[in-house]
C-alpha cells in the first residue's frame, strides 16, 4: 500500500519530501518537510485526517519538520530550520508545550542546530543535534540527561547525524550519515559497536524491531536494509522495491512498516 504520489504535491495526501513517521492510537503521522506541515492519518483505512501547521484546524507553524515522534506528553516534531523542537496534542495538533521548543532558553542548556532524527522510548527522548554533530538525550519532559559525540570519523564520533533508534534494551542505533555507519550506544552514551561499514550509503533513518534487527533507510543505495544487532545483513530491497532516496522508517506494534521514500509513504 502507498499514500503519495511519484511527484511533489500540496493536497491533502500528497507529498514534498517526507521526512519521518510515526504512530499514535488510531493515526500515523508523516512529517512533510517541503510543504512545512505535519500529515495525520487513519492507520485502518489510511485515509487523511488532518495536518498541523498554520493552515490546519490547531494554526500552528511548522517549519522544515524532519524527525517526529510521540510521548507521554504529546507528538514531538524536529524543525530543522527553526534548530528546535515542537510538542503538539495528538489528536488535534494543538501547541502543547515550549520547554523543548527553544532550549537555549532552558537554563545551561546548549542550543540545537539543525535537529533531525527524534525517538521517544522507556521515558526518555532522543535527538540528533545533526549539525552538531551530537545526540542529545532527555526525559520525555523535557530536561536534558546528557549529550553525547563530537565531529570526527572515530568510534563515538559522527559527521552530520540524523536517525535514532532506541532498542528494548535501551541501547540507541545512530545513522551517522556522512560517515557512512550505524553507530551503536548503550543507554549512557557509551559506544558499543559500529554497523554497515562498506554497505551504506548516507543512511537517514532507522527503527529497531523486537528481536533487535535495525531497519535502514539508505539513501544513497535507494534502498532499505536488515541487519542483526551485530551487523550481518539479512535483506536489501534493491532490486525488489523501487524505493528512492528513502528518508524515513517506522515500525509499529502491529509489524507494519511505513517508509517515506521520493514524494510518497509505502506501508508493508
Amino acid at each position: 500500500r502507498c499514500i503519495g504520489g511519484k511527484v511533489a504535491g500540496a493536497a491533502p495526501g500528497m507529498f514534498d519530501s517526507p521526512y519521518g513517521v510515526a504512530h499514535w492510537g488510531g493515526y500515523f503521522f508523516v512529517s512533510d518537510s517541503g510543504n512545512n506541515r505535519v500529515q495525520v492519518f487513519d492507520r485502518g483505512t489510511l485515509g487523511y485526517a488532518y495536518e498541523i501547521s498554520n493552515k490546519g484546524p490547531s494554526g500552528v507553524d511548522i517549519q522544515s519538520p524532519a524527525g517526529v515522534t510521540t510521548t507521554s506528553q504529546g507528538v514531538v516534531i524536529a524543525e530543522y530550520s527553526r534548530d528546535s523542537l515542537s510538542v503538539v496534542h495528538p489528536a488535534c495538533g494543538a501547541l502543547l508545550r515550549h520547554s523543548l521548543q527553544y532550549p537555549e532558553r532552558m537554563a545551561g542548556v546548549a542550543p540545537f542546530c539543525g535537529p533531525v532524527g527524534c525517538i521517544a522510548r522507556h521515558g526518555r527522548l532522543a535527538v540528533t543535534d545533526s549539525c552538531n554533530h551530537r545526540v542529545r538525550v532527555f526525559q520525555e519532559t523535557g530536561e536534558l540527561l546528557f549529550d553525547f559525540g563530537h565531529k570526527g570519523e572515530g568510534p563515538g564520533e559522527f559527521n552530520s547525524p540524523e536517525g535514532v533508534a532506541i532498542a528494548e534494551d535501551g541501547s540507541m542505533v545512530v545513522c551517522d550519515r556522512q560517515n557512512n555507519r550505524i553507530q551503536v550506544f548503550d543507554c549512557a552514551g557509551v559506544y558499543l559497536r559500529t554497523v554497515g561499514v562498506g554497505v551504506l550509503d548516507s543512511p537517514l533513518a532507522v527503527v529497531v524491531d523486537a528481536q533487535g534487527r535495525l531497519y535502514v533507510c539508505d539513501c544513497g543505495n535507494d534502498s532499505v536494509k536488515v541487519f542483526t544487532s551485530q551487523g550481518e545483513v539479512l535483506y536489501d530491497s534493491s532490486g525488489e522495491y523501487d524505493f528512492v532516496q528513502p528518508a524515513g522508517i517506522a515500525l509499529d506494534e502491529n509489524g507494519i512498516l511505513y517508509v517515506c521514500s521520493d514524494h510518497s509513504v509505502h506501508i508493508f
